[in-house]
């Protein structure tokens, strides 16, 4: 039902398709679309140009304008471009304008919320059964009904939830400079140390003179976990696991946890106790050797085989310990140089993780090393849950305010 006031109208009606192209004579950025971010530099999406060295047919999109890819709509491929003046995009997206009926920050509202996604994909075609790919053309897309107030409450609710936007945009700043002020204390303490004067030169530079180094192996055992798809499995049990996805950069997503079949023989050799610490085998880039430590969060819980568990000799190596190390920009350096990789995509082995070469304070040294940087892990663990609410909060007030649930203009009427 359409709320009081509101109209239900397509969006061809609120849109106009533009189709100038850039012509030989312009250097223009180019912008990719993406799912998440929207209108974004090519370069930033790709790292290089991927863009013809003729751009002459490319179109151009000018700030305010949008672009939709119609291979990806179904999955969020739509961006508005505020980034600069003017860009350009390849041929193969269709770019529009608003017209005078809506407010553009308005659309991209409705065009990012719950209910237009879902629209997106019900008007999405083809696919591998019929031999085509899957596309949103222009005419499905402006044939997509949204429920439409007038200008004023448009804006008003541009208003309300660009607050909440603002205090996201607040937040994750935070977080990127706790992250930054994470690795700074890291570097600093993983190369000087606490109150050393004495140094070293070793292969990788100067560590304090009472440090040692050695790999892994000598210092806890890497154990690799269970693979999926075995078949004829005896006296089956099913159980919890981990998967990569779990095992983020220091902390754990457990809200959604998977389940595997195994043998109920090999249950012992693939749980996870207390301490070990987690880290993962590749994937893309940023996954390549990110962990945290288990804590026993789930009583009986397997890992993957893409997920490797270091299990520790407490005498000599602090598992908290080894977990900075590891995410440290050394350990990053030390993963990326001897893994396997692949376009945007690494992986090590148990092998390469065995040979780590472990920087190696006394334990006492291990554990103040670890208590100085728990405070910024603290104020960054408070940070993500705090971004998280915000998300959660701005989904569930979109919702409301785009559907007319809640009239934002009803406390000045």
């Amino acid at each position: 039902m359409v709320p009081k006031g509101w109209r239900l109208m397509k969006i061809g009606q609120l849109v106009e398709e533009t189709k100038e192209v850039c012509g030989p004579s312009y250097h223009l950025p180019v912008f990719s679309v993406t799912k998440d971010r929207g209108v974004v530099l090519q370069s930033e999406k790709f790292k290089k140009r991927i863009a013809s060295s003729d751009t002459s047919k490319y179109r151009r999109l000018p700030k305010g304008h949008f672009a939709y890819d119609p291979m990806s709509l179904y999955y969020g491929a739509i961006g508005w471009q505020r980034l600069c003046e003017e860009g350009i995009v390849s041929p193969a997206y269709i770019t529009f304008r608003a017209l005078d009926l809506v407010e553009p920050h308005f659309l991209w509202m409705l065009f990012k919320s719950a209910g237009l996604q879902s629209e997106f994909v019900r008007n999405t075609y083809g696919g591998n059964l019929d031999g085509k790919r899957k596309k949103t053309d222009w005419r499905s897309f402006c044939g997509i009904e949204v429920p439409l107030p007038d200008l004023y409450e448009q804006r008003a609710i541009v208003e309300r939830l660009s607050a909440i936007d603002a205090a996201i945009e607040k937040t994750n700043a935070v977080i990127e400079q706790t992250k930054r002020l994470k690795q700074g204390l890291l570097q600093e303490l993983l190369t000087r140390g606490i109150g050393h004067t004495k140094f070293k030169m070793t292969e990788i530079g100067k560590i304090p003179e009472s440090w040692t180094m050695k790999p892994l192996a000598e210092l806890g055992e890497v154990r690799s976990g269970v693979a999926k798809g075995k078949k004829q499995i005896r006296d089956p049990v099913e159980l919890p696991y981990l998967r990569v996805a779990n095992v983020q950069d220091g902390h754990l997503a457990l809200s959604e946890i998977k389940t595997i079949i195994v043998s109920r023989s090999d249950v012992v050799r693939y749980s996870l106790q207390t301490g070990d610490v987690l880290l993962t085998e590749g994937g893309d880039i940023d996954k390549l050797g990110r962990g945290c430590v288990w804590n026993g969060e789930i009583e009986l819980c397997l890992h993957q085989n893409h997920v490797f568990a270091v299990r520790c000799d407490s005498s000599a190596l602090n598992p908290k310990f080894l977990s900075l190390l590891a995410s440290s920009a050394y350990g990053k350096r030390y993963f990326l140089s001897c893994a396997k990789q692949t376009t945007n995509l690494a992986s090590i082995n148990s092998s390469q993780l065995r040979a780590f070469p472990v920087l190696l304070p006394k334990m006492k040294e291990q554990e103040c090393i670890v208590e100085y940087v728990s405070g910024l892990e603290s104020a960054l663990t408070q940070a993500e849950y705090e971004l998280a609410t915000l998300h959660r909060m701005k989904s569930q007030v979109a919702g409301d305010l785009l559907r007319g649930h809640i009239r934002v203009l009803r406390e000045v009427q």
